[in-house]
């Protein structure tokens, strides 16, 4: 569903991302682990279509990222922090969003609020975004992601500013957006949580992936069958 083949990425000059070849089909939840800086917000960035200047390919489906406005439609990101429009409600920007994404007025408040529903943050949607708590505004984020039920799904630190209840929550949002086809990729800090959610993991370090595969798969190539994500990934990254 979603490739990329060779991408290199340079801001201002410097390198944030090299030679990046990854796939991720539908139904995937993949997770991008690695320390700060790594690369991973950078990398769903660059496949969000956020640098006008790469080296490589990035498709979508059939589509070319840089050569189709039909591959960015199909396209739901989560960037961090997330960008507001603060003088409105949460549901006001919702609207907006939604509009921006030609879904007719009946179905916009339908769609925001079977998700708000699912966040558990139907009343918090009244709220202007420049006084609410950071977890509601994580949410409405969260909401403007899948509001056009893309088919791909990039989330930058998910559970940021979350209660592990609301964590729960994201985990099986993104548990039911895969199971409908789409193709869920997070960066996160959270190794525990990307553990219960994710079924392949990417490790990054300086802007390259080091490693990938699925928990028993990085096991293998661990040699420790008994070993959880965390020792898995300092093993990858510090040789421990």
């Amino acid at each position: 569903m979603l490739k990329a083949r060779e991408l290199t990425v340079f801001d201002k000059a410097i390198p944030v991302l090299t030679n990046i070849n990854l796939e991720i089909k539908r139904g995937e939840v993949a997770a991008f682990i690695g320390p700060n800086n790594a690369g991973k917000s950078a990398l769903l960035r660059a496949l969000a279509g956020g640098f006008e200047h790469y080296d490589g390919e990035i498709r979508v489906g059939s589509y070319s990222l840089k050569n189709s406005e039909k591959a960015k439609t199909q396209l739901g990101y989560l960037s961090s922090p997330v960008a507001f429009e603060n003088y409105l409600t949460g549901l006001e920007w919702l609207e907006v969003v939604s509009a921006a994404y030609h879904l007719a007025p009946p179905k916009r408040i339908e769609a925001i609020l079977n998700l708000a529903d699912k966040l558990n943050c139907k009343d918090s949607l009244y709220t202007i975004l420049d006084s609410a708590d950071e977890s509601t505004k994580q949410k409405v984020g969260l909401i403007a992601s899948l509001l056009h039920q893309p088919s791909v799904v990039l989330w930058d630190e998910p559970i940021n500013s979350l209660d592990p209840t609301s964590q729960q929550e994201v985990s099986e949002l993104a548990r039911r957006v895969s199971s409908d086809g789409a193709a869920v990729l997070i960066a996160t800090n959270n190794l525990p949580w990307a553990e219960r959610v994710a079924e392949r993991f990417f490790i990054m370090d300086q802007g390259e992936i080091l490693s990938d595969g699925t928990l028993s798969q990085l096991k293998s190539l661990s040699r420790a069958e008994d070993r959880d994500l965390l020792t898995i990934y300092n093993s990858v990254l510090h040789g421990q």
